[in-house]
């Protein structure tokens, strides 16, 4: 997991790199690379903060911010990069309308719930073939084990 300082580094420097480009004159379809990468650091700052929210207990009895430095600390990031989705967002809706930065926000939607319920199936397959494995392992030893007392009684 990528720390929320390097996530607000990468989206900001993604975020710079568009307004510069934007600023030169390029094309939005030209910068959609950069568009995605500032996206792709917005979901780390947001999974990073969920893990600060919820940290894992040996980090949270280490950790040596004060409870106000932190809750500082996660405003200012989340202040930043909601002014930079603004920006961005007005970017988009002046290029192609206020429709189209629905449809794609519907549509960033539609696409993060197939990849969680495909990422859950396959956590869900992991599991039960870990299980089956576990199962068929000591069917099988109680088989053998079987065969072996009843090959000693013979």
């Amino acid at each position: 997991m990528i720390d929320p300082v390097s996530a607000v580094a990468t989206a900001t420097a993604a975020y710079n790199a568009l307004q510069k480009g934007i600023g030169m004159g390029k094309e939005l379809e030209s910068m959609t690379n950069t568009l995605g990468a500032w996206f792709d650091a917005c979901r780390q700052v947001k999974d990073a903060q969920d893990e600060i929210e919820n940290p894992p207990l040996f980090k949270s009895l280490t950790n040596k911010q004060s409870v106000e430095q932190e809750a500082l600390l996660n405003l200012q990031r989340r202040k930043r990069i909601a002014q930079q989705e603004y920006d961005l967002r007005m970017t988009i809706c002046l290029r192609y309308g206020e429709e189209a930065y629905v449809q794609m926000m519907r549509d960033r939607d539609t696409i993060a719930s197939k990849r969680k319920r495909q990422a859950e199936r396959q956590a869900h397959a992991r599991k039960n073939f870990v299980l089956n494995t576990i199962l068929f392992s000591l069917v099988g030893i109680t088989i053998y084990m079987i065969w072996v007392l009843v090959g000693v009684f013979a």
